[in-house]
Parts: structure tokens; sequence; C-alpha cells
């Protein structure tokens, strides 16, 4: 799940999920990442970019963390003169971070089967040299001297 870290005078939002990821289903499942109304309306959404961005219609990451996993993140300045910097963040992500929460949670079925469904095709997928022919259904063809 996606999770919250004040640190010095900025507050980081992290997905549980990699940036990667998130644009793995940007491209094949975009519609794993919007949260819909009963008429199929969008009401939220999850993606990336390059300004990070949380609010009632959706998060936009911008970041990577900086380890092994690279989780997707999104880093907020908190202005100096706050005096409680948990609430201050607290009311900047609103309902925001528990809809992002909500998304997630089904993420991981999600990337999983657009794996599987990779990991298949380039199973199926023959590399031939430049020197080799082959018919269209991957058998290898002898070359016809002319």
């Amino acid at each position: 799940m996606a999770k919250i870290i004040i640190a010095g005078n900025v507050f980081v939002v992290t997905s549980s999920h990699s940036l990667e990821s998130i644009k793995l289903l940007e491209k094949y499942r975009p519609d794993a990442l919007i949260l819909k109304d009963d008429k199929g309306e969008p009401l939220f959404k999850v993606g990336t970019g390059t300004n990070a961005s949380i609010n009632k219609n959706g998060v936009c990451f911008n970041a990577a963390t900086h380890d092994d996993q690279k989780l997707a993140c999104m880093t907020f300045p908190i202005p100096p003169d706050t005096e409680d910097a948990k609430k201050y963040t607290t009311e900047f992500v609103g309902q925001a971070y528990l809809t992002l929460k909500t998304i997630e949670a089904k993420l991981h079925y999600e990337i999983k089967t657009i794996n599987e469904e990779m990991d298949e095709i380039a199973g199926d997928i023959i590399c031939v040299t430049n020197s080799e022919s082959t018919s269209a259904d991957g058998i290898l063809l002898e070359e016809e001297e002319v």
C-alpha cells in the first residue's frame, strides 16, 4: 500500500508499485488505473508524468525511489511556517490518498497478468540469424541455389 513519509521540510507519497510498473499499466491496462462511478465515468486516475500531483481527481507520480525497488513517488514541500507538518500533510493529500490505496490494492494482479502475457509472447518468438530464412510458420527453409 502507498505510504507517506515526512522528512525535514518535505513529505513524500510513495506507491507500493514501481514507477515502471505504473508505466506498464498505463500502456497495457490503463483502465486498471482509473476508479469509475456506476455509470462508467472516471472519478480518479493514477498516472505518471513530469509534475507531481495529488488531488481529488487523481495522482501523478513523477519520480522513483533511489533504492532497489524503484517505487513510484512524489515529493511536496511543507511551508516553513507550518506548525504541524502531519496535519498539513493530511489536509494536503486528503481523500486522494485513501482512493490511491484503494486502486493500488488491485494492481498487483494486473501487473502479474501483464508480465505473464509478455513472457508467453516472448516464448513464442523465434530469433534467426540474417543468413537464415524461415517460412511464415517458423520452419527454416533451405536456401535455393540460383
